[in-house]
């Protein structure tokens, strides 16, 4: 495992839906949004921002912040929420080892009320 890949967004994805897989096989790991997702569980990790956290005089870029958010999507028709939870812990996980923090856990409204989703958010400052 890589410690900080994050010039290569499709690496770091892969890394982490690798690890994920271990404990969840039967997961649909996605980085291309699906509004109504064909296989449950569905786990979407998408990187939204990543840019410049410092940079010297020169303008050289010192350090880059890097966010990621992860929806996951249960439709089981009991303990979705729990399979959500469970999962959402893998992921934590994964991403802290990767020296990311966690800023955002709720569950949100999904246009089909059968099916579960819960959003987490992700940050990670590191030097170049």
């Amino acid at each position: 495992m890589a410690s900080y890949v994050y010039d290569n967004e499709l690496d770091f994805f892969d890394e982490v839906r690798d690890a994920i897989k271990c404990e969840v096989p039967n997961a649909l790991i996605t980085n291309t949004y699906v509004d109504a997702p064909y296989k449950f569980p569905c786990i979407y990790i998408e990187l939204k921002n990543r840019w410049s956290a410092d940079s010297d005089l020169g303008a050289n870029e010192l350090a880059q912040r890097v966010d990621y958010v992860v929806e996951i999507y249960s439709n089981k028709p009991t303990n979705a929420k729990d399979e959500c939870k469970r999962i959402a812990d893998i992921v934590k996980r994964e991403f802290v080892n990767r020296a990311f923090t966690e800023t955002f856990y709720d569950f949100l409204p999904n246009i089909d009320l059968g099916i579960r989703r819960l959003v987490l958010k992700y940050y990670a400052v590191k030097n170049k």
